[in-house]
């Protein structure tokens, strides 16, 4: 058999091995066992004694097993000598060799027979060269994916296609109105792409989703890392990558039309760009992944990109963070169902991270690792909070990445060094100084005082991972903020004064992050109690809005002419409608993000010289959101007393906030006055009702970002005892938004409390506020059909009125 097919052997079509070439000494049933492995055929020569060895048998059924899983693997009997092949076989679906297994004893002449092995044999290496099937452990590599967790969830079953969006090639900025790309067979419309994107913004596995969508049809694509080119001889780079992803003939597969090569992490190397060069001569369609700071460094100018559609990876959007967490909950538990209540809960708990706060951005790594963190790795201790705890999960992860023990002597050792070196950051900063932070003078100064061994403090300023860069920065904003607030937490009086001056400026984004990790690192309640009392003095000049028929009365005319079902569905719709009108929601959402990101940069820009009612406005809304985490996370060691303290203070911060536009009827006929004589072609009375219009959404939206601050499952009782105490319409307004707020699904306990608002507060403003937001939440939840009806006949809306969501409320508006 050897001597038939030398010419394979030779022409390097075939590598073959036969049990003959084990060595002495070595394990047979191993080598045996790794060969079969990784064998893409596997001949058996069938005889008498074939069949009545054991052994042979064994190792019969194991490759026969294995060929029902890996369809590449072929099997080929040849029948040397007469015996019983045919009832070995039975029912397998596969031929013999010679032809029709005769028996190669019984051929006149063997040569004959031999050649008809060559043959059969030739014409599956062949077959096999030409079938270009990804390698198991290949694809298993690209379906890896690295967020903070112990379950290992495939890259297919998370994947959201993030926003890609143009960048002028002139100013490197996103176009006035944004050209988006929003799906894989988009991007690959265009022939030479460049994409960057910020760290863990999800290049990676991009790249990798991207590359499997290809695989899976059919169409020729290569990954490539460009990272790990310095040992690899550029014209074989191709080839061997190739080798690595691929079964089959590479010069076979390199001659096929319309290629695809991505590649991923795109640096400063020489080598990278020559190598994209020498793609362009192969490949009909180029993308490329790079860092953003890659990009600005070295690639924004460069004429050899010139002819690449330059994109960046944005942040996603709302309505594909929902899809990226039903994902999740889908994948980590098959058995749970996926209700739009449990989703609510968890945007809820991510949106008060990621969005709320600013502190990280809106990537799928950080939802994902929140997501894992917060079912996985909750605190073992009471020293921190569950979302202080989010945070350590990402910190100590980029330090076990880096190379640092698990130990506890050395993750202390690397936290005690960043809280100090946060420290020092921030004292650089209050001093205003306009030269660079001397990382070097530090790191001699703390060495002086601290033992951290050199290879520890490498670790911590390690690249890619670590927490430091070779500058001293911090390489995320929140890894910074969550020492800084560590260190004053737990430094005495220092930190109690540093933290009493960052109180009176929690509208400024600094001082707001860091008493909100500080909080989340003490037990100490005076920064709670310092907190509530510059919430209770912004604005004290204006009362809290009742919103009493009396101070809503100007907005009677404003809704009094929507029909009572502008946003209603019929009762028990189909749950694709519900999808679409949660999507629809979140994009309004978005808008609203927008807004929120304004008055941060607002903020960031106000000083103490500001108008006090503007500073008052701005820390009100930042304290709020700082005492909102604060019930979520440590209602469980305070009083009831002072959690319905904590809830008050928030609620009268919030409608002094609506008061100050409601209160003040002259300024907002001025208003009117001014946007009038900017725009004379504009009518007065239109101009007056555009004016009515946003103090109503202000009215609105601020009682929601109260119930968005109270809304802690645990606290209710709390929350309905200060409303009860209150019996204010606008309290009782915000007992029922919170209820739905939390609410699973429409119940009994919905209606009737709906019943109950609107029968003690029956007027305009609250029944169509309530009637609106009751629609809502109709809208983009599935409940029981029987609960919608009772709930649309407390609210008047005959079933005869009753539309479909989307296009009714966008005709109306």
């Amino acid at each position: 058999m050897e001597t038939a097919l030398a010419l394979l052997r030779n022409d390097n079509k075939l590598d073959e091995w036969h049990d003959a070439r084990i060595l002495t000494g070595q394990s047979i049933s191993r080598e045996l066992r790794k060969q079969m492995d990784e064998s893409d055929i596997v001949a058996f020569l069938l005889s008498p004694d074939f069949i009545a060895s054991p052994e042979c048998m064994k190792e019969w059924n194991y490759v026969k097993s294995r060929s029902a899983n890996d369809k590449r693997l072929i099997r080929i009997p040849i029948v040397v000598r007469p015996c019983a092949w045919l009832d070995l076989l039975a029912d397998d679906d596969i031929k013999a060799l010679p032809k029709d297994g005769h028996p190669v004893t019984l051929f006149d002449s063997r040569d004959t027979a031999w050649n008809q092995v060559y043959g059969g044999i030739k014409s599956v290496i062949e077959h096999l060269n030409a079938t270009f099937t990804p390698k198991v452990n290949f694809i298993e590599e690209m379906e890896y994916t690295d967020f903070i967790g112990i379950e290992r969830l495939s890259l297919s079953e998370l994947f959201v296609f993030p926003t890609l969006a143009h960048v002028d090639a002139q100013t490197d900025a996103e176009y006035a109105a944004p050209r988006t790309i929003r799906s894989t067979d988009e991007l690959l419309n265009c022939d030479r792409a460049l994409i960057s994107g910020e760290e863990k913004c999800g290049r990676t596995a991009l790249a990798r989703s991207m590359h499997l969508h290809l695989i899976e049809k059919r169409s020729p694509s290569l990954l490539i890392d460009l990272s790990d080119i310095s040992h690899r001889a550029r014209n074989r780079l191709f080839e061997q990558n190739y080798q690595q992803q691929f079964h089959g003939d590479y010069s076979l597969w390199a001659a096929q039309e319309n290629k695809t090569i991505i590649f991923d992490n795109l640096t400063s190397d020489p080598r990278a760009l020559s190598v994209i060069q020498l793609a362009e001569e192969t490949f009909e369609r180029i993308v490329v992944m790079t860092t953003s700071d890659e990009y600005r460094a070295y690639f924004h100018d460069e004429h050899r990109l010139a002819h690449f559609t330059h994109l960046k990876i944005d942040t996603l959007s709302l309505a594909d963070q929902e899809v990226l967490i039903k994902n999740h909950l889908a994948a980590a538990d098959p058995t749970r169902p996926v209700t739009h209540g449990l989703v609510d809960r968890m945007e809820d708990h991510v949106n008060s991270i990621v969005i709320d706060n600013n502190v990280v951005p809106r990537y799928a790594f950080y939802i994902l690792s929140i997501l894992q963190s917060r079912e996985r790795y909750m605190p073992g201790d009471v020293s921190i909070t569950s979302y202080g705890h989010c945070y350590q999960a990402l910190i100590f992860a980029n330090l076990v990445r880096s190379g640092v023990a698990k130990e506890d002597d050395q993750i202390n050792a690397c936290y005690n060094f960043a809280e100090h070196l946060a420290f020092a950051l921030y004292e650089h900063r209050c001093a205003g100084q306009t030269e660079a932070f001397d990382f070097d003078e530090f790191r001699e100064k703390y060495t002086a005082r601290f033992y951290i061994e050199d290879a520890l403090m490498n670790r911590v300023t390690s690249t890619p991972y670590g927490i430091v860069g070779t500058d001293g920065s911090f390489k995320s904003d929140y890894m910074y903020y969550y020492f800084l607030g560590k260190y004053l937490s737990g430094s005495g009086a220092v930190g109690r004064s540093e933290l009493a001056s960052m109180c009176d400026n929690t509208f400024k984004q600094d001082s707001y992050l860091t008493i909100l990790f500080a909080i989340h690192h003490t037990g100490d309640d005076a920064i709670i109690d310092e907190i509530l009392r510059k919430t209770e003095d912004s604005l004290a000049h204006i009362q809290p809005a009742s919103l009493s028929a009396e101070e809503t009365q100007r907005f009677e005319s404003l809704v009094k002419d929507l029909p009572p079902d502008i946003l209603a569905r019929k009762p028990g719709q189909d749950g694709d409608d519900i999808d679409e009108n949660r999507r629809q929601a979140r994009v309004i959402q978005d808008s609203l993000s927008d807004d929120q990101t304004n008055v941060a940069s607002e903020a960031a820009s106000a000083s103490d010289d500001d108008n006090d009612d503007r500073v008052g406005i701005l820390r009100i809304l930042k304290n709020n959101k700082i005492i909102g985490q604060v019930l979520r996370n440590r209602h469980g060691n305070l009083e009831k007393t002072k959690i319905e303290e904590i809830i008050q203070v928030v609620a009268d911060s919030g409608l002094r906030l609506v008061n100050s536009v409601l209160a003040d009827e002259e300024q907002i006929a001025q208003q009117a006055t001014y946007i009038h004589a900017k725009t004379p072609e504009l009518d007065l009375p239109l101009v007056q009702k555009l004016v009515e219009f946003v103090s109503f959404i202000w009215t609105v939206g601020n009682v929601e970002l109260i119930v968005q601050a109270i809304n802690v499952p645990a606290v209710k009782d709390a929350v309905n005892s200060v409303v009860r105490d209150k019996g204010s319409p606008a309290y009782d307004l915000i007992g029922y938004f919170r209820q739905l707020a939390s609410a699973p699904q429409l119940t009994m306990s919905e209606r009737d409390r709906l019943a109950s608002l609107l029968r003690d507060h029956d007027f305009v403003f609250v029944r169509s506020v309530a009637s609106l937001r009751t629609q809502t939440y109709i809208n983009t939840h599935r409940s029981d059909r029987r609960v919608e009806q009772a709930v649309f006949s407390i609210l008047n809306i005959p079933g005869s009125r009753r539309h479909v969501y989307g296009a009714r409320f966008q005709r109306r508006s």
